[in-house]
Order: structure tokens, then C-alpha cells, then sequence
């Protein structure tokens, strides 16, 4: 599910959305510290496959996160609806 379909979905908000990473080499030494400082330089980056077209997908249960990534290659991500919502409006705002 896209971002942007999280503000048009007010039924189904929780507390929580979660979003499944993809991090290559994650079993190997150092592996998880330099996806996080990716993480943190970089952002989420929109993933150009996705069923929906290019975006970053979130979810409302974590087993929802698996369409494109399995959990033995990626890392659970999980964040405030009301977090995610005023970044969303905030960035959109500024463009």
C-alpha cells in the first residue's frame, strides 16, 4: 500500500504502520549498521517494482509486509500512523 493511500483509509487506522526493508548482506558482519546509516542518510527509497507502481509501502499488520521481500533478507520497520501522516503532509507541503 502506498503512503498516500494511508490518508485517504481513516477506517482501518491503528497506532502502528509497518514496512519490510529489503537489507542485502543483513546476516553479515556490519551488515545491519550500514543499512541503518543508509537509513538515516538516505530515507526509505521508493521501490520502482512495486504492485502498485514506484513507492515506499506500508502496512497494517507486519505479515501483510512480505509481498516483494522475505523475512530472512529484510527487517521489520514500524512506525506511528500520526507520525507517518504529518511527515507525509509536511513534505507535500514544501514541494
Amino acid at each position: 500500500m502506498l503512503s498516500t493511500e494511508f490518508l485517504r483509509e481513516s477506517i482501518r487506522q491503528g497506532e502502528w504502520v509497518y514496512h519490510a526493508s529489503n537489507v542485502p548482506g543483513k546476516d553479515r558482519r556490519g551488515g545491519v549498521a550500514a543499512w541503518l546509516k543508509s537509513l538515516m542518510s538516505r530515507g526509505l527509497q521508493p521501490s520502482s517494482e512495486g504492485y502498485m507502481g514506484t513507492g515506499v509501502y506500508f502496512a497494517y499488520d507486519p505479515a501483510e509486509t512480505y509481498y516483494h521481500v522475505s523475512p530472512e533478507d529484510s527487517l521489520m520497520l514500524r512506525v506511528k500512523f500520526s507520525d507517518l501522516v504529518e511527515l507525509i503532509w509536511t513534505n507535500t507541503a514544501t514541494c
